[in-house]
């Protein structure tokens, strides 16, 4: 039995974890992280019995013959080579590492280790099966391949993410996937030529570069790529020309269509040719469906094509001589240095390689008047520009803070690295402030128990570290979600309690209702003042436009209601939210209250929806539903995956579902008169802050 550890304990960890327990012959013996709850949480799951800290304890251990490395690429060389010379092989997450000057000295280092690259969508099944058709169309004569997907943190402004540090970092996250299909295609680039669109300005010193157009000529043949992130429309196509024929594989969709000819005349080869490519596409999409019933069911193992890519990827290092391509180091080293080819012959700017190591040194506390924790997402940044305003010292912490807006470079402004489960890392960035926000969603987990202790601890730690360093008062966010809000005839205060049936709703909601309680509950007894703030659904510049609150999406075009979508709904801007939070820092009488914070403009789902479409220029539909069918639904959904044996699933309840509709009335004249707040109350004013930001730009 191969043993085998996971170095990070991160999102992808949980896919290496589940994709290594499908796997015969090899076993998890180890996680290593430095955030233990993470590990633990990770460890659990997988009833793995060793935690470690550090790559040094798993060395010292002996209980892993192999790692998967899965920290954030400035760490890939620092981690793994300590650990490929003390001969445990080695798989890196892709990219292989941040520069290629790293990713080079990597692969050439002489040691006992094995070194592998986790480019998994080179073993994605429709990328496979296209390597399989290959042969059918005659020599490769050219390789297009489009790359047009949605990116979160990009519409989020998440810029805080290692993807945003420097214009190459974007092809190093994601470019490297399409590029890594070419070259198992056609071999080793030998010249690049690339031209990137208009740069989207981040501060004055980073810019982002969305969209980028790459010519290839490779050992083999040309290519190109068209590669574009932030879109809206997702379409991932690799389309393979040879002298005979044409073969394409829709990597998104997991279906791959060979067009050749017959033996037959022109004019019915047309004819044939289309009848078969309407086959293909038809027994694919059979196949998806019944492949999806028989995982849910539990009668076939996971097979979704990512899952599939992954464990593929993994087999393909562990047991070497499979069908799929070698990703060696050497294989990752070349698709870095291209990913720095093509910055570099756009003329992006790009930093030098800084020397990383595996552990961050300890820092100074802080000096700032407001600690803000969580603080560089939607609301944060808003709060900061307004604290900013006040001429206030702030401290901010956050996971990722390389490449972030000005005002998080303001000389104001203090940046700790970390997040709210990490005690060190809360009380660095507390240190001497008086006031304390906490943003922090505090959120992780595969479970729903996983997720609401994990969010409750957060709450805690932090409430915890605040009464430890004497803080005279935390604002803690929450969300209306920890309410009730399915009565229409209702009317909500700041006196009105958290949900009375808890149990019976969503994770997020009971979670976030738990947390208030637990800093409550910290400070209870200390001259800690706890005032907890309740957002409604927040829109604005930097925001989400396809809201929750308003209702669920399959896709971004179609926006399903959890109800008829006709009554008004509890919006507050941005901005306002902001202000509130000044004003509740200090206001006295906020000190031990529970406060709303909903807008005066309270449009309908249905309005929203019909604005929104009109500035994106968009043809977006708003469906009403009954909560009644909607709880159906999803009780039959529940259902199902129970009978397949999924103990995980929670039961839906039409509570809960009559909740999310929001129908509630909110009457704020309490928080209003407390905080002094005057919300935008002007209707052109609110539709021109919530709707006019996501138009398109010139």
């Amino acid at each position: 039995m191969r043993r085998v550890a996971i170095v990070g304990a991160g999102y992808i960890s949980a896919i290496h974890a589940d994709a290594l327990a499908a796997l015969p012959g090899v076993e998890l013996s180890a996680v290593v992280d430095r955030n233990r709850p993470a590990a633990e949480r990770l460890a659990k799951r997988h009833r793995v019995a060793n935690i470690f800290s550090d790559v040094q304890e798993l060395i010292d251990s002996r209980v892993a013959q192999s790692a998967h490395v899965a920290v954030p690429p400035p760490l890939h060389r620092a981690v793994a080579e300590p650990l490929l010379q003390a001969g445990i092989d080695v798989l890196l997450e892709k990219p292989m590492a941040a520069h290629g000057s790293d990713a080079e000295a990597l692969a050439a280092l002489p040691t006992p280790g094995r070194l592998g690259v986790n480019q998994n969508f080179v073993c994605h099944p429709a990328f496979l099966k296209l390597m399989a058709a290959v042969p059918k169309i005659g020599r490769i004569e050219h390789v297009h391949v489009l790359y047009n997907v949605p990116l979160r943190q990009l519409v989020a402004r998440q810029f805080g993410h290692w993807m945003f540090a420097e214009p190459k970092n974007i092809l190093l996250e994601q470019a490297v996937h399409p590029l890594s299909q070419v070259l198992a295609l056609l071999g080793d680039a030998l010249d690049v030529s690339a031209t990137a669109g208009r740069p989207l300005p981040i501060n004055e010193q980073h810019s982002f570069y969305p969209v980028w157009h790459v010519s290839l000529r490779c050992e083999k043949a040309s290519a190109d790529l068209q590669f574009a992130v932030g879109r809206d429309f997702p379409c991932w196509q690799v389309s393979v020309v040879g002298t005979d024929g044409v073969v394409c594989a829709d990597i998104l969709n997991n279906r791959t269509v060979a067009q050749l000819r017959s033996r037959y005349p022109d004019f019915t080869d047309v004819a044939i040719g289309g009848i078969s490519m309407a086959t293909q596409f038809a027994t694919q999409g059979a196949g998806s469906i019944a492949r999806y019933a028989g995982s849910l069911l539990k009668l076939l193992p996971r097979n979704d094509p990512f899952f599939l890519s992954m464990k593929n990827s993994i087999a393909a290092f562990h047991f070497p001589g499979s069908s799929v391509p070698s990703l060696d180091g050497r294989f990752g080293a070349k698709l870095v240095t291209l990913c720095e080819k093509i910055a570099a012959d756009v003329g992006a700017p790009s930093g030098a390689p800084a020397t990383a190591t595996a552990t961050q040194a300890a820092r100074p506390e802080t000096a700032s008047d407001v600690a803000i924790l969580g603080g560089t997402g939607f609301i944060g940044t808003h709060l900061v520009r307004a604290l900013l305003r006040e001429g206030k010292r702030l401290s901010i912490l956050a996971r990722g803070i390389d490449a972030l807006p000005s005002e998080f470079r303001d000389s104001r402004v203090q940046m700790v690295r970390g997040d709210v489960h990490d005690p060190e890392a809360v009380a660095r960035c507390i240190g001497s402030a008086r006031h304390v926000v906490n943003l922090a969603q505090g959120a992780a987990g595969a479970t729903d128990s996983e997720i609401i202790e994990s969010m409750v601890t957060g709450a805690r730690l932090v409430a915890e570290a605040c009464v430890a360093r004497g803080v005279d008062r935390l604002v803690h966010f929450s969300t209306i979600a920890a309410l009730y809000l399915g009565d229409a005839g209702a009317a909500v205060t700041a006196e009105t309690p958290t949900d009375p049936k808890l149990p019976q709703r969503a994770v997020y909601a009971r979670g976030k209702a738990l947390a208030e309680r637990a800093a409550m509950e910290v400070a209870r007894g200390s001259s800690l003042a706890v005032v907890i703030l309740r957002p409604g659904v927040v829109v604005g510049d930097g925001g989400l436009p396809f809201h929750s609150g308003v209702g669920f999406f399959n896709n971004e075009q179609h926006f399903m209601g959890w109800d008829d979508g006709r009554h008004p709904l509890p919006f507050v801007l941005v901005e306002d939210v902001a202000r509130a939070t000044v004003q509740a820092l200090t206001a006295p009488e906020a000190a031990g209250k529970t406060l709303n914070l909903i807008g005066d403009v309270r449009l309908t789902a249905r309005e929203y929806v019909r604005l929104l479409g009109n500035a994106m220029e968009r043809p977006l539909q708003f469906h009403g539903n009954a909560p009644w069918k909607l709880t159906v639904l999803e009780a039959a959904k529940w259902a199902l995956k129970r009978a397949a044996g999924r103990g995980d699933a929670v039961r839906p309840t039409h509570w809960d579902i009559k909740s999310r509709g929001l129908s509630a009335q909110f009457d704020t004249s309490q928080e209003k008169r407390i905080l002094g707040w005057k919300p935008v109350a002007d209707h052109g004013a609110f539709v021109a802050a919530a709707i006019k930001p996501f138009a398109p730009k010139a």
